[in-house]
């Protein structure tokens, strides 16, 4: 297969304002695995988030820091969980250590400032773009709701002219078209979809269910599920009955040596295991 010189193999170059990101994540939940039991489970999900993209790294960061609620009910618990532990009664005893994880949450807001793009939205648009999959009609998943909405909103600006919609919860969906948002009911999504009036879609899991676009021909996944049954819903979406490609092509953005990794080697042996 033809290199890509932001790919080594098959996995995805990070950047230095990635790795500065990543390493204070994981310096925080270090920190705070000082004093909860749970700091397993939540450096799990602050590295995925990390890893998503740039947009969820910063916004997973800066609500933590100034303790606002997820906005988004997938992630309640996991927000809910990481602002009682550092709001926990253990504080007053560990002074130095709730400065430590703040000084941690401040470093990753600084990193990923930096630059107002990343490496994951870099490959989405040279496939969108020099592979010609935009052409073909292309969705792009993500997990969580803050990168589905970024993704969107970079390639309004870098596509103009494009359409570029956004499948989300029933009262985040809409469309984004010369950098300018509307909110449009799902059911309009799927009708422009199927009489090609639309040929680019950025969606959540959340709302993948009962979603038919076999008019795209192709799939980027911009993170993975653990969950191989979510998996195997996204790539329904478009691998269906009345597709007119003989195949439909997927491209999964995993960082090298990260937990993108992890979830993808884990991911990998349970659809095997199926």
């Amino acid at each position: 297969t033809e290199h890509l010189p932001m790919f080594d193999d098959q996995a995805l170059l990070t950047s230095p304002e990635f790795d500065g990101a990543y390493v204070a994540a994981e310096k925080f939940t270090e920190a705070l695995g000082r004093r909860v039991r749970s700091a397993g489970f939540m450096k799990s999900m602050m590295l995925q988030r990390i890893c998503s993209s740039f947009a969820s790294g910063l916004s997973t960061a800066r609500k933590l820091l100034n303790k606002l609620p997820a906005g988004d009910e997938e992630e309640e618990t996991f927000f809910a969980d990481v602002n009682a532990a550092m709001s926990s009664s253990d504080a007053a005893l560990e002074p130095a250590g709730i400065e430590a994880e703040r000084h941690h949450l401040q470093a990753i807001i600084d990193w990923l400032e930096r630059k107002p793009t990343d490496p994951k939205l870099d490959a989405v648009l040279h496939f969108l773009n020099e592979r010609k999959w935009l052409d073909l009609g292309c969705i792009i998943f993500s997990q969580y709701f803050d990168t589905a909405y970024w993704v969107a909103e970079c390639l309004t600006k870098e596509l103009p002219g494009e359409r570029v919609a956004l499948y989300a919860g029933a009262d985040k969906s809409g469309l984004f078209f010369s950098g300018e948002w509307r909110s449009v009911e799902r059911e309009d999504i799927k009708r422009a979809v199927r009489d090609r009036t639309i040929r680019l879609v950025v969606a959540t899991d959340a709302a993948c269910e009962g979603l038919n676009l076999q008019t795209l021909g192709t799939l980027i996944n911009v993170d993975l599920p653990w969950n191989p049954s979510r998996l195997q819903q996204r790539i329904g979406r478009i691998q269906r009955f009345g597709q007119t490609r003989d195949r439909v092509d997927m491209l999964n953005l995993v960082y090298k040596d990260t937990r993108d990794e992890k979830v993808y080697a884990a991911l990998s042996k349970r659809m095997r295991d199926r």
